[in-house]
């Protein structure tokens, strides 16, 4: 008779960068099992514009789970922990469809956004409420030029992800966004652990369109 294979646990640890992902399987006494990792590019036309394709980051991120766990013996996953980019963001559509690239921290655009926000609250008011000193490359800025510049495109918006989120997300996750991705928008109250509707509205935006926000 065939002896059975021992059982274990397997940990996954993801990492989701600007211009590739790795992925990397532990067992649970924190050996390395397996590690693949997959690039992609960044998109730019050589004046300002910086962005990286979400699906692409997605089927990336899907390929290489796929040969860790292959190259580990297929263990079975008990537990998954992403780190990402910051400030990035994907746009989705009510049916969860991706609707555009995602401006990444370069990316120019958001600059004269960012400056009026400074007028409207003042530098001292939003570092006190985010924890930032006012910069161009946090996702509120980005979205300000959204809205500003191609509000057909923001008026598609039903939520917006960042980047460990979103593929936590499209792996069965919910809508949510973890507390240090959420800080990193220059809109979340680190005090009070919320989306901070007296930025979000100087800006101009819907509050709807941020996801609900959780610890990990």
């Amino acid at each position: 008779m065939e002896k059975r294979r021992e059982m274990y646990m397997a940990l996954l640890g993801l990492d989701i960068g600007t211009t590739g992902t790795k992925a990397t399987i532990f067992d649970e006494d924190g050996n390395i099992l397996s590690h693949a990792y997959g690039e992609y590019d960044i998109h730019s036309d050589g004046e300002g514009l910086y962005e990286i394709d979400p699906l692409l980051v997605w089927n990336t991120a899907k390929n290489i789970i796929s040969q860790a766990n292959k190259q580990a013996g297929n263990p079975g996953i008990e537990a998954l922990c992403t780190s990402s980019l910051g400030e990035a963001f994907v746009m989705l559509d009510h049916s969860g469809k991706e609707l555009a690239k995602s401006p990444i921290y370069m990316d120019k655009r958001g600059e004269v956004e960012c400056s009026d926000l400074v007028r409207a609250l003042g530098a001292e008011e939003i570092m006190s409420i985010t924890g930032h000193p006012p910069h161009s490359m946090y996702s509120i800025c980005k979205l300000m030029w959204l809205y500003r510049n191609n509000p057909r495109l923001y008026k598609k918006v039903n939520k917006i992800l960042f980047y460990g989120d979103y593929v936590l997300h499209k792996l069965g996750g919910r809508y949510i966004a973890d507390y240090s991705l959420a800080a990193r928008s220059m809109c979340f109250d680190i005090k009070n652990k919320q989306w901070s509707e007296k930025i979000i509205e100087h800006a101009g935006l819907d509050l709807d369109i941020f996801p609900e926000t959780k610890a990990t």
